[in-house]
């Protein structure tokens, strides 16, 4: 395993030609960076995998839920992610997607009761891999999981993630109107940024985040700034108020 080194452009394509060599098997790409909010152009890079003969596992964990997403216009072969962050499906939920036209070349080495084309033949010496994505599933999940994301997933298709990505984008273009130049770390561009806004306030930053710490607002710090993320259940009046806050804490 190795990694693309830190610092680098990820949304560049030309990183990707560089990097995509012969000799790789497999690409890991996020969809959406954590750190700095940054949709990676995962169509583009999906190809440019599948035409070199390289294996292609989109993570789509930060994505899901909030972007609208059409796998179909990908070329990946692998898309994970989990139930939790946008999907609010709570803990211990995740899903694998794989292409179908691979699946007859997977072989995956840890399997279980669920992997098996017929689980209820109870014949140990008779393994045959399920002719789906059921191949890497294994052994029985855990219920209580499935039931909380099954029904936060049905309340997000109900709704409708193109109504939440507007909602998301019009409360985080009121932040990003109340910010000071340098201060928003994520994309200012709709179409490169996540749902979720990275901010730092440089020489004053400790103080401005203490100050939202004292009113009960919820957020998240990570190398770059902290983390924030308007969500379906967030009101105008809430973001009128973290702007105000961060207004008089200046």
């Amino acid at each position: 395993m190795r990694y693309i080194p830190a610092g680098l452009d990820l949304s560049d394509l030309s990183i990707w030609d560089q990097y995509l060599t012969d000799d790789v098997a497999l690409v890991l790409v996020t969809h959406v960076q954590s750190n700095n909010g940054v949709q990676l152009p995962i169509e583009a890079v999906t190809e440019m995998a599948a035409q070199r003969s390289i294996k292609s596992l989109v993570d789509i964990a930060q994505g899901i839920g909030i972007i609208p997403i059409n796998i179909q216009q990908w070329s990946a072969d692998f898309i994970v992610g989990s139930c939790v962050k946008w999907l609010s499906g709570g803990p211990g939920a995740a899903f694998l997607w794989v292409n179908p036209d691979i699946i007859e070349d997977c072989h995956p080495q840890n399997v279980g009761w669920f992997s098996h084309e017929d689980p209820f033949e109870f014949d140990i010496h008779n393994f045959r891999y399920a002719k789906d994505a059921l191949r890497f599933w294994g052994g029985t999940p855990s219920v209580y999981p499935f039931c909380v994301a099954s029904a936060s997933l049905e309340f997000i298709i109900n709704l409708g993630v193109d109504t939440i990505r507007q909602h998301n984008l019009s409360l985080c273009e009121k932040i990003i109107s109340s910010l000071d130049e340098g201060e928003l770390i994520s994309p200012c561009e709709e179409r490169y940024r996540s749902g979720t806004l990275i901010v730092h306030f440089g020489q004053i930053h400790q103080q401005v985040t203490e100050k939202l710490r004292e009113q009960r607002v919820q957020f998240d710090s990570r190398s770059k700034g902290i983390r924030l993320s308007p969500h379906i259940y967030n009101s105008t009046a809430q973001i009128d108020t973290l702007v105000q806050l961060i207004g008089s804490s200046r």
